[in-house]
C-alpha cells in the first residue's frame, strides 16, 4: 500500500475508465412505475422493498435521518464546504458537494486480510477536498451490524473482527475535460480504489452499499455483487424489474430487425448476381428486388418505430424519475444542512478564526480500530496548523438510529445528565444526555435534536444572565412583573412561564370539588376563604463531582406553599385571607399540604407536560456547577458568565411573556383553575378560592454523593457516559440510552500542569515524554513559567464576579422526592 501513487494514478485510472460513466445511467432502487401495467411495465410484480429491511438486505432509508445516509451527507457537506465546483456538461451548471446532480456512495468493507498498519495506510490516502473525492475510515462492527446480512455479521464476529472499513466517495460523471467526460460514478470510484490497493492480496470486498440515488445500471452490474445489500434514499432511473421488462419488450423487435438485416443482405447478394444476367432478365430481376427492398425498408421503418416507442417510454420514466429524485435530493440536502447546523449549535465550540482540532473521545473500539481514524483531510489555515473533520459523537449518531433494545428512544424525555470541562488540553467541553427506552413515546430524532438544543440554549442563558433574574410570576394583579425582560426573550423564560401556568391548571384539577380527592379536600377546610400561592423551586440536586466532571444523579423539583417559600428566604409568611384567624389559615394550609401538594409535586417531576421544565432545570443545575468551576479554573465558556449576552439564545417561537399572562388571565376569569366552592350556613356564604404563584430558580442547592455510593447505586454509569461520547450506549438494566458529544475548547491551558496532564486520562490528549535529561533543566523554567501564569490567572479571576449558589434552606419535612431522577 505504501507504493500507491496519488492523484496522477487516479487520473490515469479515470482516463482508462471514462467509458464506464457513459453507461451509468440508472439506479437499482425500486420505484413506482410512472406508466401502468397496460403499457407492459412491471408494477405490482416488483419484488424489492422500498423500506429498510430488518434482515440487512437493503432497501430505502430516509435521507439524513438514518445512520448510513447521514454518513453520506457528512461527506457531501465536506465537499460542499471546500470544493469550488465542477462544470457538469449534462446540466450546464457548476456543482459542488451540495449539488443534486452529484451522487454520494458509501460501502462497508470487510477488513480481513489487512493489518492495522495497512489499514492505516489506506485511511491516509483519502482525498475528500475535491472531486473525484473519496476517503476511508474505521467503524464499529456492532454499531453497523444492522446494515449487514445476519450470516455475514456472525461470520465476522466469529473471526474476531471488531471494526469495518467504510469507504465514501463522490464523483461527477458529467464533468468534461478537454471535451471528454472524465468523471466516474461514485460506486465505480470506490471499487477502483479498493482494487488499486490489493497489494498482492485479495481485493477488499464491500459487504453493504449506500447511495443517495441508487447505483447506476451498468456500474451496478460491474461493481455491486448479486446479493450485496444496497440502501438508498431516492428512487432514481429504472428499476431492475423495469430493465428486465424493457429487455423483454425489445427482444422480439430486435430479433425482427436482425431478420430484416439478413433479408436485406440476401437481396443485396441477389442483386449482385443479377448484374451478371443478360439485359432482359437483369431488368426484370432488378424490378423484383426493388419491390422486395421496399417491403424490407417498410418493415424496418415500422420495427424501428416500435423500438423507438419502447425506448422512449422507458426513457420518459427514467427522465421523470431522475428529475423527481434530483428535486427531492435538493430539498433533502437543504433540510439536512439546516438540521446539521442545529446539531452543531448544541454546546458549540467557542468562536475562533481557526478550525478546531479533533478531540480524542472515550470508548473507542479496540483491535483494528486501535488505528486512529486519520485526518479526513489536513488543510492549512493561517497560523492554525492542520484541521481535521470534527468527529461525530453519540448524540449525533443516536439521533439517526434506533437502539436494538426493546422499543425505541423516547426523545421527548431527553435530559442533560453529564458535563465536563477538563480544559483545552483535555479536549474541551464534554456532555452526555440520557433518554429512556420505551415501547411508545416520541422516537423521532428531530424531537431529540430540539430537546438537546433547548438544553444547550438554556445552559447558556443560565450562564449569561445573573441568577437573580431566574424567576417568573403569574399574578393577575401584576401584569408588569411577569418575568425579567431579558429572561423573557429566551426559551428558558418561556418554559418557566408556561410551566407556571400549567401548575395552576394541575392544582385546579386536583382540588376540583367534583372529584373524590377534591370533595375530600373541600370537606376538611375551615373558614370562609382559601387562597394559597404555590411556587416551583429546586429541591436539593444529588450530584457526583470528580474534579472537572459533573454527574447529575437526581434533580427533583419541589412545590412550596407561599408561607414556606417566603420563610425560607427570610421573609414573613403571607396572609392570603386576613379576615380569618391564624389557626384556621394554618389548618387549611395543612390540609392542602397533606392532600393536594404531593400530587402537584409528583406531576411536576413526572408528568409529560412538565418535561421541558425539567429539561431546562437540569441545564440550570449544570450551569450553576459550571459557574463554580469557572471560578476555580479557565473554562471554555467562562468569559460568558453574567455578561448578559443572550442574543444567540432568544426564542424562535412566535411568543412573548404577555401571551402566557393573557392565557392565564383567560383561564382565571373563566374559572379553569379558579375553583370556587360556595356553601351557605344561615345567611352567610362561604367562598374558598385558589389562585396564583410562580417559579423561582434563583438558587440551586446541591447534595454531593461520594464515589463509592454512586458506584454501588449505578455501577456502569461512568463507563456508559464515557463511551457515549463516541456512540450511543444502551443500558438495558436501567432501560435508558446515553448520548454524548463534545465541543473543543479554544482557550489556552491555565497552567503548564494542565497542558502536561491533559485533563483526565480518558478524553485528554497525551503529553509527549521529552526524556529525563531534558526535564532536569526544564523543570525550573517550567516552575517559573507556572508561577507567572498563576499570577495572571489570579488577576483575571479577580476581575470575574464569582457566583455561588445560595445555601440549601432548612426546610420542614416534605415528601421523599428521591424516586424522581
Amino acid at each position: 500500500m505504501r507504493g500507491i501513487t496519488g492523484e496522477r494514478s487516479l487520473a490515469r485510472q479515470l482516463g482508462r475508465r471514462w467509458w464506464a460513466a457513459v453507461f451509468c445511467l440508472a439506479a437499482l432502487a425500486v420505484a413506482t412505475p410512472l406508466v401502468g401495467p397496460g403499457d407492459g411495465v412491471v408494477s405490482a410484480a416488483q419484488a424489492a422493498t422500498t423500506a429498510k429491511s430488518e434482515d440487512g438486505t437493503g432497501g430505502r432509508i430516509p435521507y439524513y435521518e438514518d445512520r448510513f445516509s447521514r454518513e453520506g451527507f457528512y461527506f457531501r457537506d465536506r465537499l460542499g464546504s471546500e470544493y469550488k465546483g465542477a462544470y457538469i456538461a449534462d446540466s450546464g451548471k457548476y456543482a459542488n458537494g451540495y449539488s443534486e446532480f452529484a451522487n454520494v456512495a458509501a460501502a462497508l468493507v470487510d477488513p480481513r486480510g489487512r493489518s492495522d498498519e495497512e489499514l492505516a495506510d489506506l485511511i491516509a490516502l483519502g482525498r475528500p477536498e475535491e472531486a473525484p473525492a473519496y476517503d476511508f475510515k474505521l467503524v464499529s462492527l456492532e454499531e453497523w451490524k444492522d446494515y449487514l446480512r445476519p450470516e455475514v455479521y456472525e461470520e465476522l464476529r466469529a473471526d474476531g473482527v471488531q471494526n469495518l472499513l467504510m469507504a465514501r466517495a463522490m464523483s461527477f460523471p458529467g464533468v468534461r475535460e478537454a471535451g471528454k467526460k472524465t468523471g466516474l460514478h461514485s460506486e465505480q470510484l470506490i471499487k477502483n480504489e479498493l482494487e488499486k490497493n490489493r497489494n498482492g492480496k485479495a481485493a477488499l470486498k464491500p459487504l453493504s452499499w449506500y447511495t443517495d440515488r441508487g447505483p447506476c445500471e451498468v456500474c451496478g452490474e460491474e461493481v455491486i455483487e448479486d446479493g450485496t445489500p444496497v440502501f438508498y434514499t431516492q428512487e432514481y432511473g429504472l428499476t431492475q424489474q423495469e430493465q428486465a421488462q424493457r429487455a423483454a419488450e425489445l427482444k422480439p423487435v430486435d430479433a425482427e430487425l436482425r431478420k430484416i438485416r439478413n433479408s436485406r443482405k440476401q437481396l443485396e447478394e441477389r442483386a449482385h448476381k443479377a448484374a451478371k444476367l443478360p439485359a432482359g432478365p437483369r431488368a426484370n430481376e432488378r424490378r423484383v428486388i426493388a419491390k422486395e427492398l421496399k417491403k424490407v425498408a417498410d418493415r424496418e421503418e415500422s420495427a424501428k418505430a416500435r423500438r423507438d416507442r419502447i425506448v422512449g417510454r422507458y426513457k420518459d420514466i427514467y427522465s421523470v424519475r431522475a428529475d423527481t429524485a434530483r428535486g427531492n435530493l435538493r430539498r433533502d440536502i437543504g433540510k439536512a444542512r439546516e438540521a446539521d447546523r442545529e446539531l452543531k449549535s448544541v454546546f458549540p465550540a467557542p468562536s475562533t478564526d481557526c478550525p478546531m482540532p479533533q478531540a480524542q473521545s472515550l470508548g473507542r473500539p479496540q483491535s483494528v480500530s486501535a488505528v486512529r481514524p486519520a485526518a479526513f483531510s489536513a488543510r492549512q489555515a493561517a497560523d492554525c496548523g492542520d484541521a481535521e473533520e470534527q468527529p461525530r459523537g453519540g448524540l449525533d449518531r443516536g439521533l439517526a438510529t434506533t437502539p436494538r433494545a426493546p422499543g425505541g428512544i423516547d426523545f421527548s424525555r431527553l435530559e442533560l445528565r453529564y458535563l465536563a470541562d477538563p480544559g483545552s488540553a483535555g479536549g474541551g467541553l464534554r456532555y452526555a444526555f440520557k433518554a429512556p427506552l420505551a415501547a411508545s413515546g416520541e422516537n423521532d430524532g428531530t424531537t431529540g435534536l430540539a430537546g438537546a438544543k433547548e438544553s444547550s440554549d438554556a445552559f447558556f442563558t443560565w450562564l449569561g444572565l445573573e441568577p437573580s433574574t431566574f424567576w417568573v410570576n403569574l399574578n393577575p394583579n401584576e401584569p408588569d412583573r411577569i418575568v425579567d425582560s431579558r429572561l423573557g426573550r429566551t426559551d428558558a423564560g418561556r418554559v418557566l412561564l408556561q410551566a407556571d401556568l400549567q401548575l395552576k391548571k394541575t392544582t385546579g384539577e386536583l382540588i376540583h370539588p367534583d372529584t373524590k380527592l377534591g370533595a375530600r379536600y373541600w370537606g376538611e377546610l375551615s373558614g370562609d376563604c382559601m387562597s394559597f400561592r404555590t411556587w416551583i423551586v429546586p429541591a436539593p440536586a444529588t450530584v457526583h463531582e470528580d474534579g472537572d466532571e459533573l454527574y447529575i444523579l437526581k434533580s427533583p423539583l419541589d412545590v412550596q406553599m407561599e408561607t414556606q417559600y417566603l420563610k425560607s428566604r427570610g421573609g414573613e409568611g403571607a396572609v392570603s385571607c386576613p379576615q380569618q384567624s391564624k389557626s384556621v389559615q394554618e389548618h387549611n394550609e395543612a390540609v392542602f399540604r397533606r392532600l393536594i401538594l404531593p400530587g402537584v409535586v409528583k406531576a411536576v417531576n413526572t408528568a409529560p407536560e412538565y418535561a421541558e421544565l425539567r429539561r431546562v432545570y437540569l441545564s440550570r443545575v449544570a450551569a450553576q456547577w459550571y459557574r463554580e468551576l469557572s471560578a476555580r479554573k479557565a473554562t471554555a465558556y467562562g468569559e460568558m458568565i453574567d455578561k448578559g449576552d443572550i442574543d444567540a439564545y432568544t426564542t424562535r417561537e412566535k411568543w412573548t411573556p404577555r401571551d402566557t399572562f393573557d392565557a392565564y388571565v383567560r383561564s382565571y376569569t373563566k374559572g379553569e383553575f379558579k375553583v370556587t366552592h360556595r356553601t351557605r350556613e344561615g345567611d352567610t356564604e362561604y367562598t374558598r378560592t385558589y389562585i396564583y404563584g410562580g417559579v423561582d430558580f434563583t438558587s440551586v442547592p446541591f447534595t454531593s454523593m461520594p464515589a463509592d455510593r454512586m458506584t454501588e447505586r449505578w455501577p456502569t454509569l461512568t463507563r456508559d457516559v464515557g463511551r457515549s461520547l463516541a456512540q450511543p450506549v444502551t443500558d438495558t438494566e436501567q432501560a435508558q440510552v446515553w448520548l454524548g458529544g463534545g465541543a473543543p475548547s479554544t482557550a489556552e491551558p491555565d497552567t503548564e500542569a494542565e497542558a502536561r496532564d491533559g485533563g483526565d486520562g480518558g478524553g485528554g490528549a497525551q503529553a509527549t515524554d521529552a526524556g529525563s535529561g531534558t526535564l532536569r533543566w526544564w523543570l525550573p523554567a517550567a516552575a517559573l513559567l507556572a508561577g507567572l501564569l498563576g499570577l495572571l490567572a489570579l488577576r483575571r479571576r479577580g476581575r470575574r464576579p464569582r457566583v455561588r449558589p445560595a445555601a440549601a434552606p432548612q426546610k420542614p419535612a416534605e415528601p421523599d422526592h428521591s424516586q424522581w431522577l
